[in-house]
């Protein structure tokens, strides 16, 4: 991962020199090699870390020059070279060298605009073409790379960081209280190109941006989700097809690296990228591919040791652990207001801390992950409201009743409200003083949020919207795709991988696995409480039944360890944020009721787990909004 900036503007004087500081500015992403060029009309720069100048990670740390003078700037892994090239061969063009940026030029010469729907990778890049004079900025639709961007007269300046943005001159740094209001509450958004400034935007993951001089800058979705259940099925052939993508995706990820990590957990996520890696990657790749996991004590809901022990004992693999008892405490908060470029604090930051440590200590840089197989592999109980739609009523009474539901309550929240239009949901709302079941996909706004800021949420959350032929569970799997959180959070975790010296991946997110995802009936994704069928045929015989049978209730739940981390770290916080919030001078927080929800919380941590979340990302954002400048 790297960290890029480009400031392209009529003949700005001082491009160079605010480069420099936009690189500054997220030095966290990487600070000891690297290149700044000027050219006419602006400057770009590229840095990262030395240890990222290994093969199979990004390549040089130099800003790209293609033969034709176009300028290229990358924070990108691009995968499937071989078949890329070949694509290339076919458009006439022969990329001049193989790291990303080189590969993202040939893109832009063989297909222009469409360059960044050819590229299959983890990347975020800025190019421009000055015999066009054209800027051209992507990110792909996993979105663990990111980039902000902020238009000024006459001008544009991109950067991995939001901070070093808003600092420009010319940029309005007015605060943005819906997009703060978002932070704290957690919500996926619509508004998926805002930031928390005004000035600053962001470019959002699976989106271009084009900008020409003198004009604004125009962003355009050059991906879309596959439309799931989509119907070309083959039971017969599907397992074995997805094992085979699964296991090319996870060797196109460790391709060049001498060495790559697996978090394993004891689900059917993780151990399934593990089990088709190490199939893929036939003989040596278990000192390739390794096992780093977090080990819970006895009685803990997030332990699955055993589980875990099973799977590595199948490979004949040693297991790196990292004892979850001796993770530190969340850190100082203004401390780690000040060290984060956004509001939101991931709460799982020692966590995942910890295991990106434990990846290097065993002398990886790539860590992969199971992140997708609840989105893609499963679905929650709104396929309920699809058997509604259709009048299978026998299968909708048995599913209620598989799914351990009860109650006329738990029937309107899953099979009825999904299937209401939004203004039909408001006046049943109404008409029934507030009483009808809430969305399955909207978490209750915070007691502490006034009313006026929560109606105006309203109208910004990202819901799943149905295209034509696709089903509420279809439209559930397409709407983690598109909504503002799931690319935050993600980004949010591959920083903390980055801050200690690794690279996080994720192969469930590869263009080819999702394709075959999407091609499940929805009752190989949850048929009566049954998940994720598709995930466990494909790796049947690779792992331990133990592992791939069918569980009564899910396992590996790190709650018991963020809520004891809670009741430490937000009273800590609180102390240190005395005096006069922020929050509630912008009108987001209402002071009274937020350390009231502090004391519900105290009383019954154990069931209120949504009211520490929701206490947790208030105080992220307070402290964040005190630590800028």
């Amino acid at each position: 991962m790297s960290a890029i900036a480009a400031v392209l503007g009529d003949g700005d004087p001082a491009a160079a020199r605010e480069v420099v500081g936009l690189l500054a500015a997220v030095a966290a992403r990487g600070r000891e090699v690297g290149e700044t060029r000027t050219l006419e009309g602006g400057a770009l720069g590229v840095a990262r870390f030395a240890w990222e100048e290994a093969p199979g990670l990004a390549g040089p740390a130099q800003v790209f020059v293609g033969p034709d003078g176009t300028v290229v700037v990358a924070d990108a892994a691009i995968y499937y070279v071989a078949d890329f090239r070949r694509a290339l061969a076919g458009a006439g063009v022969t990329p001049p060298a193989e790291h990303p940026s080189a590969l993202i030029w040939a893109a832009w010469k063989a297909w222009g605009r469409e360059a960044p729907a050819r590229l299959e990778g983890d990347f975020a890049f800025v190019l421009w073409d000055a015999g066009r004079r054209e800027l051209l900025a992507a990110r792909d639709f996993h979105g663990s790379r990111p980039l902000f961007f902020a238009d000024r007269a006459g001008g544009l300046a991109l950067s991995s960081g939001l901070r070093g943005l808003a600092a420009l001159e010319g940029v309005s740094r007015e605060l943005n209280r819906d997009a703060l209001a978002e932070e704290i509450t957690g919500i996926s958004s619509a508004c998926v190109a805002e930031t928390p400034v005004v000035g600053v935007g962001r470019l959002p993951a699976g989106w271009s941006l084009r900008w020409s001089l003198g004009g604004p800058a125009r962003l355009e979705r050059h991906w879309e989700p596959p439309l799931f259940e989509r119907g070309d099925w083959r039971a017969d052939e599907a397992p074995e097809l997805l094992r085979s993508v699964l296991g090319l995706a996870v060797r196109e990820r460790v391709a060049e690296v001498e060495r790559a990590t697996v978090w394993m957990s004891g689900g059917y996520d993780s151990t399934a990228v593990y089990a088709a890696g190490r199939a893929a990657l036939g003989e040596g790749g278990g000192d390739r591919l390794q096992v780093v996991s977090m080990s819970y004590p006895p009685g803990d809901p997030g332990r699955e040791d055993e589980l875990i022990e099973a799977v590595a004992a199948r490979w004949e693999a040693q297991v790196r652990w990292v004892r979850s008892t001796d993770l530190p405490p969340l850190p100082d908060i203004l401390a780690w207001a000040a060290s984060r470029d956004e509001p939101a604090a991931h709460a799982f930051t020692p966590w995942n801390a910890a295991l990106a440590s434990a990846t290097v200590a065993g002398g990886a840089r790539v860590a992969l992950n199971g992140n997708g197989g609840d989105q893609f592999f499963g679905v929650s109980p709104v396929y309920l409201a699809d058997l509604l739609r259709s009048g299978q009523w026998r299968r909708l009474r048995r599913d209620f009743s598989a799914l351990r539901l009860r109650g006329a309550e738990a029937f309107l929240f899953w099979a009825v409200v999904p299937a209401l239009a939004p203004a039909v949901e408001r006046w049943l709302d109404g008409a029934t003083r507030g009483r009808l079941p809430r969305h399955y996909l909207e978490e209750p706004w915070p007691a502490w949020l006034p009313a006026a800021v929560a109606a105006r949420l309203e109208e910004r959350r990202a819901r799943p919207r149905r295209r034509p032929g696709e089903s509420h569970s279809a439209a559930e799997a397409a709407w983690y795709l598109t909504g503002s959180f799931g690319p935050r959070t993600i980004s949010s975790a591959a920083a903390i991988v980055l801050s200690q010296g690794a690279e996080a991946r994720s192969p469930l997110y590869d263009g080819r696995v999702l394709r075959v995802a999407a091609m499940q009936p929805r009752d190989m994704r949850n048929d009566a409480g049954e998940r994720k069928k598709l995930l466990r045929l494909a790796v049947r015989g690779l792992l331990p039944d133990s592992v791939t049978t069918v569980r009564q209730s899910r396992t590996g739940l790190p709650g018991g360890w963020l809520r004891d981390r809670l009741l430490r770290f937000i009273p800590d916080s609180l102390a240190a944020l005395r005096g006069s919030w922020r929050l509630v001078d912008l009108g987001l927080a209402d002071p009274a009721r937020l350390m009231r929800e502090w004391d519900r919380y105290c009383q019954s941590p154990e069931s209120e787990a949504r009211r520490g979340g929701a206490l947790f990302r208030a105080i992220s954002v307070e402290a964040w909004l005190r630590q800028l400048r």
